[in-house]
Formats: C-alpha cells, sequence, structure tokens
C-alpha cells in the first residue's frame, strides 16, 4: 500500500517586522507608495497598482474604507483581498459606520466584538500578516462623530477597538482617525490635548500615526511648505504629541494628501491646474520616499466623479485615462516592497511506499492554500525535491487563491540502487527553499518476474498485450509479449509491491481478459480465462458489427 500524507504546514515569510522606530518599520524592503480607494472595483485596484508598483516597485499600499454594513459578508471582503493579493497591494483598512441624518453615527462600545469577529474570522484570508486598521475618519469634525466632537466618548471607543483587536491577534496594527487640522469643528491641538488628558493609554496601544498632510490654505500650497496645515503637517503632528508628553515612535501613514485640480467636468479656478499638480505631485512623492518616517503616503483619490471629489480624482471623468500627475509618479523610483505574509499548506497524496527499481511513477497531490499568499509559478512558487536520489518533476502551481485546492502532479523515476530511501518535498519562491512540505520513506526492490496463462481448453498463441491498470484507473504499464497459451514476463516496471492491480490482456480481433494481482516481490503468477475470437471491429466487445464483413 502507499503511504498517505496529509500535512498542514505554517510558514510566516518574513522580511520585514514592524517595530516602534519609525525608520526601522520604513525600513528598506517597504514601498510607501500609495492611493486612496473610494471603490474596491478591479479598475480602480488595477489602476492603484500601475502607478505604486511601477519603476521597481511592489506592494504600494491602498486604504480601502469598510462601512458596518459589511460586517458578515466574509465572500465580499475576501473578494476585495484576492484583488489586493493579485495586483501585489497592501490594505489599510479605514472602520466606518453609516449615516444617521447628515452625520456619520457614533460606533458603540460593543461595535468592537463585531468588527472584530469579522475581521477574525477563519474564513476571511488578509493578503498579508499585518493587517492595519485606522479608527474611522476625522473625529474632531462633528459631522464625522454624530453630529458632536466629544474626545473622551472617541477615547473610550479607540481604546475598546484597539484592546481588542490586538488580544484578538497581534497581527493588528491599529491606528487612530487622521485628523483635520485646518478647517475642523474643534482644533486638533485641544482635540489632541484632551485625549493624552483623559486616557493616555490609548497612545500605547496604537501602533502607527495616521496623518491627513494637504497643501493648505486651499488645497494651493506649495510642497516645500513647513508646519500645521502644510503638506508636512505630520511633522507639526508628531513635535505636538511629544510636547503633550506621548513618548511613543511613530511610523506616519499619510493616508490622505495631494492636490485637487481645477479640471473636470467643470473648471474650478479654486484649485491649481493640472499641470501644477502634476508638478507638485512629483515633488512630494519623491520628499516622501525619501523620509525614512512615512510608512505611507496615500494620494487622495484614485476615482471618484461624484461632485464633491471629481476635483481630487486621478481618473478622468468617464475613466478615460488618467490625469498627468499619475505620469509624475509613475516616474518615482519606488522599492521593492516584500510584505510579511502567511503561507498555511495542507498537502495530501497517495506515496508507494515498495516501489520497483528503475521505473517511473506518477501521483498526483492535492494541494489546498489556506494562507495568504496567492500561490502562482508567476510569483516564483513551485515545488521541488530537496533531498533524494529520485528523479522527479512537479506540474507548476498555477493560480492557487487563498481557501482554494488544485492537484499536482509528481512524477518521480526510482533508481537501480535497491533499499531504503528517503526523499524531502519542499515549497521554493525564486528557486529558495521556503519550506519542508513531507518527507517520505520508501524501499526500493527489484523488479519482479511474471509467469501466466490464457485459457485451459481454448489455448491462446501469439502476440498479446498486456496493460496493468492501477487502483485509479490509469495504465501505468504495458508490455507486448509472445505467447504460446503460457508466457514469462522477467520484469515488471512501474508497480509498487503490495498494491493490486487489474490487468488486461488484449490480441487482435480477440475480446480481452482480465484478472487481479497483488503484487508479491519475486515471481508473481497469473490465470486468465480463454480468449474468444469474437471482436472482429477490434472495439473490445461483441457486437452486431461483429458479424459484418471485414472491410480489408
Amino acid at each position: 500500500m502507499g503511504k498517505k500524507i496529509s500535512a498542514i504546514l505554517i510558514l510566516f515569510l518574513l522580511f520585514f517586522t514592524p517595530q516602534a522606530n519609525a525608520q526601522n518599520v520604513a525600513g528598506s524592503e517597504n514601498n510607501n507608495c500609495g492611493l486612496h480607494l473610494n471603490q474596491r472595483e478591479e479598475g480602480d485596484i488595477a489602476a492603484a497598482a500601475e502607478l505604486c508598483n511601477s519603476n521597481g516597485g511592489d506592494w504600494g499600499k491602498v486604504v480601502i474604507t469598510l462601512q458596518d454594513d459589511i460586517i458578515g459578508n466574509v465572500d465580499e471582503l475576501n473578494n476585495t483581498f484576492n484583488l489586493l493579493r493579485k495586483y501585489h497591494l497592501e490594505p489599510i483598512i479605514r472602520l466606518a459606520t453609516h449615516l444617521c441624518g447628515d452625520s456619520w453615527c457614533q460606533p458603540t462600545l460593543d461595535d468592537s466584538t463585531r468588527w472584530v469577529n469579522f475581521l477574525t474570522s477563519p474564513r476571511l484570508y488578509w493578503p498579508t500578516s499585518q493587517k492595519r486598521i485606522i479608527l474611522f475618519n476625522e473625529v474632531n469634525h462633528a459631522k464625522e462623530w454624530g453630529g458632536v466632537t466629544d474626545p473622551k466618548s472617541y477615547a473610550d471607543v479607540a481604546q475598546r477597538f484597539c484592546t481588542d483587536f490586538k488580544t484578538a491577534d497581534s497581527n493588528f496594527f491599529v491606528m487612530l482617525a487622521g485628523f483635520d487640522a485646518s478647517n475642523p469643528t474643534m482644533d486638533e491641538a485641544i482635540y489632541l490635548q484632551q485625549l493624552v488628558s483623559y486616557k493616555p493609554e490609548i497612545f500605547d496601544c496604537i501602533d502607527g500615526w495616521t496623518s491627513h498632510s494637504y497643501p493648505n490654505p486651499g488645497f494651493r500650497s506649495s510642497p516645500h511648505g513647513l508646519g500645521r496645515g502644510s503638506i508636512r503637517t505630520y511633522e507639526w503632528e508628531m513635535n505636538l504629541l511629544k510636547r503633550l508628553g506621548v513618548k511613543k515612535d511613530y511610523c506616519v501613514y499619510n493616508t490622505e494628501t495631494g492636490w485637487p485640480h481645477s479640471e473636470g467636468t467643470s473648471i474650478d479656478n479654486r484649485y491649481l491646474p493640472v499641470d501644477t499638480v502634476a508638478k507638485y505631485t512629483g515633488i512630494l512623492s519623491a520628499m516622501l520616499n525619501a523620509d525614512p518616517k512615512i510608512c505611507s503616503y496615500n494620494f487622495f483619490i484614485i476615482n471618484d466623479q461624484s461632485e464633491l471629489f471629481e476635483h481630487f480624482s486621478w481618473k478622468l471623468p468617464g475613466n478615460l485615462g488618467m490625469y498627468s500627475q499619475a505620469e509624475e509618479l509613475k516616474k518615482i523610483p519606488k522599492v521593492r516592497g516584500n510584505p510579511k505574509q502567511q503561507i498555511l499548506i495542507n498537502i495530501k497524496g497517495d506515496l508507494p511506499k515498495r516501489p520497483v527499481a528503475d521505473s517511473v511513477f506518477n501521483v498526483n497531490l492535492k494541494l489546498t492554500n489556506g494562507g495568504q499568499a496567492w500561490l502562482d509559478m508567476a510569483d516564483g512558487y513551485r515545488l521541488g525535491l530537496i533531498e533524494g536520489d529520485i528523479i522527479s518533476t512537479f506540474s507548476p502551481i498555477v493560480d492557487i487563491q487563498s481557501g482554494n485546492s488544485k492537484e499536482i502532479d509528481f512524477k518521480f523515476k526510482t533508481g537501480v540502487n535497491i533499499g531504503e530511501q528517503c526523499a524531502k518535498v519542499g515549497l521554493f519562491k525564486n528557486d529558495k527553499i521556503i519550506m519542508e512540505l513531507f518527507e517520505w520513506c520508501f524501499k526500493v526492490l527489484p523488479q519482479p518476474s511474471l509467469d501466466f496463462s490464457i485459457g485451459t481448453f481454448l489455448k491462446t498463441n501469439g502476440e498479446v498485450e498486456l496493460k496493468f491498470i492501477d487502483k485509479w484507473g490509469k495504465v501505468v504499464y504495458s508490455i507486448i509479449t509472445q505467447v504460446d497459451y503460457v508466457g514469462h514476463l522477467e520484469s515488471l516496471k512501474n508497480l509498487v509491491v503490495g498494491d493490486v492491480y487489474r490487468v488486461l490482456v488484449n490480441k487482435k480481433y480477440y475480446l480481452p481478459v482480465e484478472s487481479s494481482l497483488t503484487l508479491q516481490e519475486g515471481n508473481n503468477r497469473m490465470r486468465f480465462p480463454a480468449m474468444i475470437p469474437i471482436d472482429f471491429n477490434g472495439d473490445g466487445k461483441f457486437t452486431l458489427s461483429d458479424l459484418l464483413p471485414i472491410k480489408k
């Protein structure tokens, strides 16, 4: 009998580990280029990847807003995560509630449990191990917090959410809402001062800092501006936190930035012309790329043709291309990011335990991807032999998404050496061993022989073909030999000692006969029933057509 393998293997592909130190977090393998998505459509996701993964880049970042009506709809979010996997984009998830009149409803403390249960569902496959969460949006605007500005209630909610997320999964990377530094209902400095005074522990719980660093006033200032209300508002925010007594250093996620353009379905001269926006975008991107405090900068917004945001949109009306700042962003050299991903593989197969020497075998391995990576040869994934004297090949790994399974053909050839052997099979990425999948030990045996007879009273002579068929119905060995009622095969190949085979005998114009063989070491014996010469059309059975004259 074969050896059945069923292994569940888990591996984290560790390329960089986020730490409190901002320079270490934004390491050499972090692509900090990003865009803000309004819709989770493939066209917008593909466009964001084209921009952020250009000029040497890979695994850029996108901000995605999830409203609470998605809670429970794992399939919908998996569809989005699969697209991010496909296009190599890391998500930054901003949580949102729903509208209550003309304001966004305040979340409750109990909402934390709903969100955590949803985003930690075992059926949900995040594209990366680090799971970045932003706790709502610009809460120093009354319309973003149920019509009021209330630092204390936000602090209570944020602390509950942060604690619950990180208790459920240490891979959650939690950030507070980004603030409006220029036109808020409550001044950002006052709001942060009250947060620190009321609940300072929230600043120990969070992992990074969300900033909305816009070029104010009027979204028109230079990319060289400094201080509050500038394109570098995040520096003012970091200094403010230090003055308020927050000791922790944060890597900055500048999740909203950039300039609106005057062009659109109508001209809005409050904003800069698109050529100036393009020039400024290139300057800002180069500066933020070089700033070690920046883990991500996300231009607002890849596509939104609504009246409110069409002048911020990077896509032209009607999706007829991109505004010119897109080409400027493409020119910026970027880092080939390698985010941490969990590789979890379940692999099953029936491997031969006592194969015969100098033979070829084909085994189907069922590979189930339970991890976060999209397994595909295009990304360098393949199966291969780590150790062993057998010659082996594996069919390519193609398009195995998270939660899906595919059959992998494992073909190997035993050598002429007899005795105990072991082989190790592993998962490779770009020809580097990622993990060992299984070790398989077996004993190579000498090729057995076979004596057989066909018929007793009605004896068969001449040329016959023997086919050996395994339990899956595949012909694993066939040979043509001469018989005179009896026959002898000196060596049988491609078989496994102890396995049961159907052995089929064919002869021209004769009905085929078969018998069962449990293969033994050494010499084997078989007896087949008589072959009857009535299959003149060669279809393996007797029908009326066999009674018609045979055409020469």
